[in-house]
């Protein structure tokens, strides 16, 4: 996938970029307020699905949109397009799945060693261990935005607040907090277009939380238009 390394180009050369990822829990918030997300720890309501349909429906320079699968999600990316969602000719779209399945190991390892120097935040639930993820992987965390992994939709108002007044000209902030993500990267990159908003969802979820997903031990099902 051309994306993975575009993405992980730009942030070598100290690019802006925002990257905001639309899944499965992503489109079924859009197209249904009361679906449950994030495996289970967010609750959908019309105030999010309006912040996600604002999200996937905007267009700037360097702003990634990660998609369904349209082969293993095919019903969601479906649903995405026939709603009118998705651009063909958007030059920055790509699969919701660009760090995970198949790119994860590139994408895990790749991105702490192209942040090198660099300030990063960290944005996630308070169940995360950092001492260990950086005991691990070479990030230059200077700051941990923190809240309740359940719901931190809930804290949407406070969460952006932290992270406009942290930002500054190259700084990079990591998301790792749920469809909450998704609308924080796209709002904070119209507000900081100098600064870089990834969310990297559960990719190091094994160090941060000792959660191992089937991305991360290699069990995944084949699928032709993404693993």
């Amino acid at each position: 996938m051309k994306a993975v390394h575009k993405i992980l180009e730009n942030a070598r050369n100290g690019i802006p970029q925002a990257l905001a990822r639309f899944n499965d829990g992503e489109v079924g918030i859009l197209f249904n307020k009361d679906f449950t997300a994030a495996r289970g720890d967010q609750k959908g309501s019309l105030e999010l699905q309006v912040a996600l349909l604002d999200s996937i429906k905007d267009e700037r320079k360097n702003y990634w949109k990660g998609y369904p699968c349209p082969v293993c999600m095919k019903k969601q990316r479906e649903q995405v397009e026939e709603a009118g969602l998705f651009s063909h000719n958007y030059e920055w779209n790509t699969l919701a799945v660009v760090n995970t399945n198949r790119n994860w190991k590139l994408f895990s390892h790749s991105l702490p060693e192209a942040l090198k120097g660099k300030q990063v935040i960290w944005v996630s639930g308070d169940d995360q261990d950092l001492i260990n993820l950086t005991n691990n992987f070479d990030f230059n965390i200077i700051e941990h935005v923190s809240f309740s992994r359940k719901n931190s939709w809930e804290h949407s108002a406070s969460i952006m607040n932290a992270c406009i007044r942290l930002s500054q000209p190259h700084r990079v902030f990591l998301f790792s907090c749920g469809p909450t993500a998704r609308v924080m990267v796209k709002n904070l990159f119209m507000i900081s277009p100098d600064a870089t908003f990834l969310d990297i969802g559960s990719t190091y979820d094994p160090f941060t939380r000792n959660v191992w997903h089937k991305c991360h031990t290699g069990k995944l099902k084949e699928c032709s238009g993404c693993n």
